[in-house]
């Protein structure tokens, strides 16, 4: 009986042990996966105008190697996405200032790290990627570090303004991820809704939005109302075609601070705007 026994739990020990071998194969060595080695090159000339203290051109150089894992149930009631970079620039001593990259405020916690840094060199290790996404009824809700776009441009946006990309930014192929909750639900036959919310570690800065799209013919139209930044928002934003002429078009007012220089609209608000053309030329195949 001693012996039946003895067998009996090490039949039951190799049971668990695959098992807990298919569980963790399957939530692991099963997931989506990759990796993503970007490098880019800038060559620059300070402005003998603007600069006269400062003559010479300079160069710089940015390594990002980008390791991300994620994963999603069918019919997307659920997915994840956790990613991570490492950062390596180099800069010319001729450069040095030019430009300081830094982590988005929109972060309310600290997941980045540097190290090894001088006046010519940077390293930099960083969470970009790391929310958690379900679906409620007729909600889907987004919560964690995640990416955030806005607006309709194609190129220099003025409604894109929680996570935006500094001008002069060669390498855009992520956008910065802030920490947010995100709820979005459809809006009659073909517009959606969100509410969003994004956290910084100074109270004064947490944003929130509210966004609406409609889809009206062959434009898609879009409105932003919040809270940005300390500052009140208010956009408008259409995109479309008429035939082989496309056209987009972004407008947005800001609340004036109380310190800034006047430059556009009124000493209460500040206005921005942008709007484009462009023409598909014919694929041979009408």
């Amino acid at each position: 009986m001693e012996r039946f026994m003895r067998i009996y739990t090490a039949i039951k020990f190799i049971i668990y042990y695959l098992c807990f071998a298919f569980i963790i194969y399957q939530n692991l060595l099963s997931l989506e996966q990759g990796n993503v080695l970007r490098t880019t090159y800038q060559f620059s000339r300070w402005p003998s105008e603007l600069t006269p203290h400062k003559k010479g051109s300079f160069h710089s150089s940015q390594w990002n190697l980008r390791h991300w894992w994620k994963d999603s149930e069918e019919f997307h009631e659920w997915s994840w996405e956790f990613a991570f970079e490492t950062s390596s620039s180099f800069q010319s001593l001729a450069g040095a200032g030019f430009q300081n990259t830094t982590e988005s405020p929109l972060r309310l916690f600290d997941m980045h790290s540097e190290f090894r840094n001088s006046t010519t060199s940077k390293h930099t290790i960083s969470i970009d990627r790391f929310w958690y996404h379900w679906r409620y009824k007729n909600f889907d809700i987004t919560l964690g570090r995640q990416a955030i776009g806005l607006g309709t441009s194609h190129f220099i946006s003025v409604l894109d303004i929680m996570a935006p990309f500094m001008p002069g930014t060669l390498d855009s192929t992520y956008r910065p991820g802030v920490d947010a909750i995100r709820i979005q639900t459809a809006y009659g036959e073909s517009g959606e809704r969100d509410f969003i919310a994004a956290f910084s570690p100074e109270e004064s800065m947490h944003s929130f939005l509210y966004r609406q799209r409609l889809l009206r013919g062959n434009y898609d139209f879009e409105s932003i109302i919040g809270r940005v930044y300390e500052r009140n928002f208010l956009g408008f934003g259409f995109e479309g075609s008429k035939g082989r002429v496309g056209q987009w078009g972004e407008l947005a007012f800001f609340e004036r601070k109380k310190s800034e220089m006047l430059r556009t609209g009124s000493e209460k608000f500040a206005f921005s705007a942008v709007f484009g053309l462009e023409y598909f030329l014919s694929d041979g195949r009408e």
